[in-house]
């Protein structure tokens, strides 16, 4: 021992033993080594000296043993560091390795989320690599496991069969070939390591948790193999082996027919070309172009060239009789069911009888409906309502149509309303969803439209909540972000007027300003203190929501008239006044001009003020029948006297053309910004000669300027469709706020916007 102390510390030279000096590195191995406080892996270098291991980051420099073995020769083995160390450091720095503090070696990751086995994979990968520069991992070991060192590789195949993807994959592993479908539980549970045959371990590859998770989700287990729904092609678009194998069409050869009596835009050809993919692949298809785009003539467009290609089919399979005789072959319709809101049955049925008058169409409406439905297998086109459709499911239902379409789809977005559930127990091989709002909005609409043009393509809806919509609104989960529009963005095409018009009119936006008469703000006053004062007799857990909404209807019909209250009133009101003073300016430059508002009862007052000033006007409401609303529509557009329309938002926010007008102008803001948006897409749209101004009249200090705020905040945030349980659900969770003086709270104070938005 006293020979071992003193050949640590100082050369010595001996007689009668020997002293054997190892300063040379056999090799060099190279370990994980796991750092406690940082949660991760890191690398060590182990030098073995022929006899004695030191590690890199040891601070001891020397060793000896003496060596009994040969009584007649014993030696004194002295192990010394060699500078040569160096070079081993150097070679991994070279290859993109960073050394830290403590002297072990990681491979640097750019991504947030940091991977704790980062360096040990990078270790596996290029095993070759740093076996050519003389290091060795052949005893590579996590927490005592021995982990396989050769890089593991996927065997794969695919085939389609009827609607599902058979996916065949097999994980090779140093001699080892197992089914990918064992590593299954460890994907979904995060768990790296998997045990081999042998007692080794399969470190698997982090690259493969973010690459097969979104076709877990969505695959089941059969025979071995995964069996993913053909809907859900998107996921393994990402897979090179799984993409080509894929068996979809991908590309459609389309020239417009001659049998559509409109010239196609360029993007529109495109628009024509993306649905007629989907109907060859038998997937459905939402098409949610910008209001004006002319989804209606592509979706025409697009079931002419189907009713052709059917015909081409047919006469392939001719058949003679004995003589040699073609034997006559009926002709087979369509079949095309298309579902809109009321409103919009007319004016379908008038652009196919416009662009394309060859089919034979029916609007199956009315009370002569019975009649009809005999003989719906008869019509290539046969146009009817969401009510009529909810109201004669039991018949409807009976039928196998050809295409089921639906125009303004949002009206199916309540997944537990009748109407959703009676589209869906519709029968059709082919399914088309048209809306002009961008259904990304929000989540549990996405989730009703994705629903009926491909079912269970985001599972159902327990399982979407769970796997995409709480962690995207919840924890805001970037990963279930992009998953989610790798998954819908196949069945989705939006193009904006800005993207594909670029010679539309100009739009131009402004709000007006109105300050009320002094005894109306007075009673405004007054109704804003007994809100208040509701409010504070509240402790803030059972708001009562029907009291609120009404509050908040009698501050907004308030902010545009006392009238709407109290039809005997005589005060005057600021907005009207403005209002009026605009049209007459409008009437005297024969300026076409709709007129919106989401009370009927305001439009009132200014239909009764054109009949005192002999102004023609047009009108269309909720209330207007359906040959009405087409006579309404057409003698606004095509005489030249009505310069007035007067529309309310609800009954006519969408699907109408009404290009002739050069002015659109907003009595009263509502609660959901894309509802204006669609009203003013009524005359800024294809066929639109003139710049369109578009005028929102807004009454100062009032709860209108609080729902001019929330629907910019809406516009920024386009996380969700903005309604009345918006503010309410924001007084609910704020009570605490709502019951502060009326100075100095921002919901009765809503003028402390008014200079913000007056900048704007």
């Amino acid at each position: 021992k006293f020979i071992k102390d003193i050949a640590k510390k100082a050369d010595i030279t001996a007689t009668g033993f020997e002293i054997e000096v190892r300063d040379m590195i056999i090799s060099c191995e190279i370990q994980p080594v796991f750092d406690f406080f940082k949660d991760k892996y890191y690398l060590n270098l182990i030098f073995d000296y022929n006899g004695y291991l030191f590690e890199l980051n040891s601070t001891k420099i020397t060793h000896s043993s003496i060596d009994f073995n040969d009584l007649e020769n014993i030696k004194i083995i002295q192990y010394k560091r060699s500078e040569n160390e160096n070079s081993f450091t150097d070679k991994l720095l070279k290859v993109g390795l960073a050394k830290t503090q403590n002297g072990f070696f990681e491979f640097p990751q750019k991504t947030e989320n940091k991977d704790p086995y980062s360096s040990i994979q990078w270790a596996i990968e290029n095993q070759k690599m740093l076996e050519s520069l003389g290091f060795s991992i052949e005893d590579f070991k996590i927490d005592s496991k021995k982990i396989a060192n050769q890089k593991p590789s996927i065997q794969s195949s695919n085939e389609l069969k009827n609607d599902w993807f058979d996916i065949k994959m097999t994980v090779v592993c140093d001699s080892f070939k197992f089914s990918f479908t064992e590593i299954i539980q460890n994907i979904k549970n995060q768990n790296r390591l998997f045990l081999l045959p042998n007692g080794n371990y399969f470190l698997i590859p982090i690259e493969w948790f973010t690459l097969y998770s979104p076709i877990l989700k969505l695959a089941k287990v059969q025979n071995g193999n995964l069996i993913v729904p053909k809907s859900n092609y998107a996921v393994l678009e990402s897979i090179l082996e799984l993409k080509i194998a894929n068996n979809l069409q991908a590309n459609i050869e389309y020239k417009p027919s001659s049998l559509v009596k409109a010239v196609l835009r360029p993007y529109q050809i495109e628009g024509v070309k993306w649905l007629l993919k989907h109907y060859e692949n038998g997937l459905g298809a939402c098409l949610v172009d910008d209001m004006g785009l002319g989804k209606t003539l592509q979706t025409l467009a697009t079931l002419v060239t189907v009713q052709e290609q059917l015909a081409v089919d047919k006469s392939d399979n001719i058949q003679s009789d004995l003589f040699g005789n073609e034997i006559p072959v009926p002709k087979e319709h369509l079949k095309a069911l298309i579902v809109l809101p009321s409103s919009l049955v007319f004016n379908w049925y008038s652009e196919a009888r416009k662009f394309t008058p060859h089919f034979r169409r029916v609007k199956y409406i009315g009370n002569d409906r019975k009649l009809l439905s005999r003989k719906l297998e008869n019509y290539d086109l046969i146009f009817t309502s969401y009510a009529i459709v909810s109201r004669d499911i039991s018949i409807l239902e009976k039928y196998n149509f050809r295409y089921l379409i639906l125009d303004e789809s949002q009206y199916i977005k309540n997944k537990n309303s009748k109407i959703f559930k009676a589209i869906n127990k519709l029968k059709a091989r082919h399914k088309i969803s048209l809306s002009g709002t961008p259904i990304e909005n929000s989540l549990d609409d996405l989730w009703s439209q994705m629903q009926f043009i491909n079912p269970n393509i985001l599972g159902n809806y327990a399982f979407f909540a769970e796997n995409y919509k709480l962690p995207i609104e919840k924890k805001k989960d970037q990963n279930s972000i992009l998953e989610l529009k790798k998954l819908i963005g196949p069945f989705i095409l939006r193009r904006t007027k800005e993207q594909v018009l670029k010679d539309l009119p100009e739009l131009s936006e402004q709000i007006f300003y109105c300050e009320m008469e002094p005894d109306q703000e007075k009673l405004y006053e007054e109704e804003k203190s007994k809100a208040r004062n509701a409010l504070l007799k509240t402790d803030g857990s059972g708001v009562d929501k029907i009291s609120i909404i009404n509050t908040l209807m009698r501050l907004r019909q308030l902010s545009n008239h006392p009238k709407m209250i109290d039809f005997n009133s005589e005060m005057d009101s600021g907005k009207y006044f403005a209002v009026t003073q605009y049209l007459a300016t409008l009437v005297l430059s024969n300026q076409k001009t709709i007129v919106f508002s989401s009370f009927v009862s305001n439009l009132n007052f200014y239909k009764t003020w054109c009949k005192e000033n002999k102004i023609d006007f047009c009108e269309l409401t909720g209330e207007t029948p359906l040959k009405e609303r087409e006579f309404q529509v057409n003698r606004f557009q095509e005489e030249e006297k009505p310069l007035l329309f007067f529309i309310s938002l609800k009954a006519g926010g969408v699907g109408l053309n009404i290009t002739k007008a050069s002015y659109v102008v907003f009595l009263d803001p509502w609660w959901n910004p894309f509802s204006e948006k669609q009203g003013i897409g009524r005359a800024h749209r294809i066929g639109q000669m003139n710049k369109v101004n578009v005028v929102r009249f807004i009454t100062k200090n009032t709860v209108e300027e609080k729902i001019i705020r929330l629907q910019e905040t809406k516009k920024l945030l386009s996380d969700s469709l903005l309604d009345e349980n918006f503010i309410i659900t924001e007084i609910e969770e704020n009570i605490s706020d709502f019951k502060k003086n009326k100075k100095t709270n921002p919901f009765f104070r809503a003028g402390s916007f008014s200079h913000k938005l007056r900048k704007n």
